[in-house]
C-alpha cells in the first residue's frame, strides 16, 4: 500500500455511514464483491456515476463547491490494482441508465458533444494513452479545454468554413454555453510520473480530479459480476434522476452541527496548507473545501433531501462523509507527489521506490530492473537510503546484498475493526419477487487478504 494511504477497513467505515438504501452504500458493497479493486475505487465511481443523474443547474453555492460534475482518476500499480476493471464496471453502470458516455480524439470534438447536451460523461479505463498522446503538440490543447469544462467555462470553436461565412454574415460559431462533464479515468503511477510535470497537479489539469491512489489488499479467487446486482444498482441510480428533468428543492445551507464540523475542518486543512511545501499534496489540501462541497452535493441527491419540493438543509450525514472521502484524494495526491519529478534523475528516483518491495529483494535485482549505469544505481540507492525510505542488509562473506522499503509504522487496522460490509436488510425487493439483498456480493472481511 501507498505510504500513509488509509486501508479497506478505512474507507469501509466510511461506506457504513451512510444510509442502507442509498446509491453509493450499495454500489460499492456489490461491486466490492465483483473485484478485489481497492473499495477506494469504487467510491470514486459510484460518484462519478451520480452525477449523470443530477440536473443541470443543481450546486449548492457555498464553499466554492460549484455545479455537481467531477472527474475521478484511479492511479495503481499495472494490472494488479484492478483499476481499469473499476473504471469499466463503473462504465455499465452509466451506459445502464442511457447516460451519454464518449471518449473524444480531438479538442474540437469535446466542444461538439458539450454543445449536443452539456451533461455527458468522457471514460479512459487506459488514461495512460490518452497522457502520452496529449503531452505535446496538437493533443496537448485537450488537457486545456478538458480543465476549462471542469470549471463549467463555456467552450466555443468556429470552424475554417465558418469564418469565411462570418465575413459574409453567415454561420454559427458551435457553443457549449452550460457544460457539465465528468471524467472517470484509470492510469498506472509510470505513466503519470513520465507524462505530467508538477504543474499539472499544482494549478492545472490534473488539479481538478478526484485522485485515487491505493494498491490492491484482497484477493478474490473468482471475480464474478451479479447481473441481479448490477441491475439493481442501476435501478438506484435512474431512480434518483429528477422528475421532471431539471427539478431540484433549494438548499438552504448547512444545519448548525454541520456548519460547527464544517468549519472546524476548514480551519485545519488550511493551517495544513499553509505548513505544506508547496507541491501537489499542498495544492490538493488547498482545493479540498471546494472538492468536498462538490461531494455533499452528490451525496444529499443520493440521500433525497434535494429531489423532494421542500427547501432543506445539509447536515453532518453528507459533510462528514464527504470530508473523509476527501482526505482519501489528499493522501493519495500526497503520496503521488513524490514521483512527480521536476527532472530526469527524479524520475529515474521514482522508478527505483516503485522497484523495491517491502519484501527483500537482491541488490542486482533492482539494479537489472532499474536499467541504468551501476554508479548511478549506486547513487540513487544510497539517496533513498539516507533518505531512510530504503534498507540494505550487510555484506556477510560475499552472500549477495538485499535490500527492502522501509514501511512506516501505522495503527491502521488496530483496535476494533469495523466491519467491511455492514449486514444487508433482511427484505428487500426489485419489484420483480427477487430478494436483491441476497444478491450482494460475499462480505469482503470473508475474502483473503493480501499479505
Amino acid at each position: 500500500m501507498p505510504e500513509g494511504q488509509s486501508s479497506e477497513r478505512e474507507v469501509a467505515s466510511i461506506i457504513n455511514t451512510l444510509p442502507q438504501d442509498s446509491f453509493l452504500y450499495n454500489y460499492v458493497n456489490r461491486v466490492g464483491g465483483w473485484t478485489d479493486g481497492h473499495l477506494a475505487y469504487h467510491v470514486g465511481i459510484g460518484l462519478a456515476a451520480l452525477t449523470q443523474v443530477v440536473p443541470v443547474g443543481y450546486r449548492l453555492r457555498a464553499a466554492g463547491g460549484g455545479y455537481c460534475n467531477l472527474y475521478v482518476l484511479l492511479v495503481g500499480e499495472s494490472t494488479l490494482s484492478r483499476k481499469t476493471e473499476a473504471v469499466e464496471i463503473g462504465e455499465e453502470t452509466v451506459r445502464g441508465i442511457g447516460a451519454l458516455l464518449d471518449r473524444p480524439g480531438s479538442p474540437e470534438v469535446v466542444t461538439d458533444l458539450l454543445a449536443e447536451q452539456g451533461r455527458r460523461m468522457f471514460s479512459w479505463p487506459e488514461f495512460g494513452t490518452f497522457l502520452k498522446d496529449s503531452e505535446y503538440g496538437y493533443l496537448s490543447r485537450l488537457r486545456a479545454i478538458l480543465t476549462e469544462a471542469y470549471d463549467n467555462v463555456p467552450l466555443s470553436r468556429t470552424t475554417v468554413k465558418d469564418m469565411r461565412k462570418k465575413k459574409k454574415g453567415e454561420g454559427d460559431t458551435i457553443k457549449a454555453l452550460n457544460p457539465r462533464l465528468s471524467v472517470m479515468a484509470g492510469c498506472a503511477t509510470d505513466f503519470l510520473s513520465d507524462h505530467t510535470e508538477p504543474s499539472d497537479w499544482t494549478g492545472g489539469f490534473f488539479s481538478r480530479f478526484l485522485t485515487l491512489y491505493f494498491e490492491r489488499e484482497r484477493h478474490l479467487k473468482k471475480r464474478v459480476h451479479d447481473d441481479v446486482g448490477e441491475d439493481y444498482v442501476q435501478g438506484l441510480l435512474q431512480a434518483r434522476r429528477a422528475a421532471p428533468e431539471g427539478t431540484f428543492a433549494p438548499c438552504l445551507g448547512m444545519d448548525a452541527a454541520a456548519d460547527a464540523y464544517w468549519d472546524q475542518w476548514a480551519c485545519e486543512i488550511e493551517t495544513k496548507t499553509r505548513n505544506a511545501r508547496p507541491d501537489a499534496g499542498r495544492s490538493a489540501m488547498a482545493r479540498a473545501p471546494g472538492m468536498a462541497m462538490r461531494i455533499a452535493s452528490l451525496l444529499a441527491w443520493d440521500f433525497g433531501m434535494p429531489r423532494g419540493q421542500t427547501p432543506w438543509y445539509l447536515t453532518l450525514a453528507e459533510v462528514i462523509p464527504a470530508i473523509e472521502i476527501v482526505k482519501l484524494h489528499v493522501e493519495s495526491v500526497s503520496a503521488l507527489s513524490k514521483s512527480l519529478a521536476r527532472h530526469e534523475d527524479g524520475k529515474i528516483l521514482a522508478r527505483l521506490r516503485a522497484i523495491i518491495p517491502v519484501t527483500p529483494i537482491p541488490v542486482a535485482t533492482a539494479l537489472q530492473q532499474l536499467g541504468v549505469r551501476k554508479f548511478l544505481f549506486q547513487q540513487f540507492l544510497e539517496t533513498l537510503i539516507c533518505s531512510g525510505e530504503v534498507q540494505m542488509s550487510q555484506a556477510v562473506n560475499g552472500a549477495p546484498q538485499y535490500v527492502s522499503r522501509v514501511v512506516a509504522s501505522s495503527t491502521a487496522g488496530g483496535g476494533n475493526v469495523v466491519p467491511l460490509v455492514r449486514p444487508a436488510p433482511k427484505s428487500q425487493s426489485d419489484g420483480n419477487g427477487s430478494n436483491v439483498a441476497a444478491s450482494i456480493g460475499p462480505a469482503l472481511s470473508d475474502t483473503d487478504l493480501l499479505e
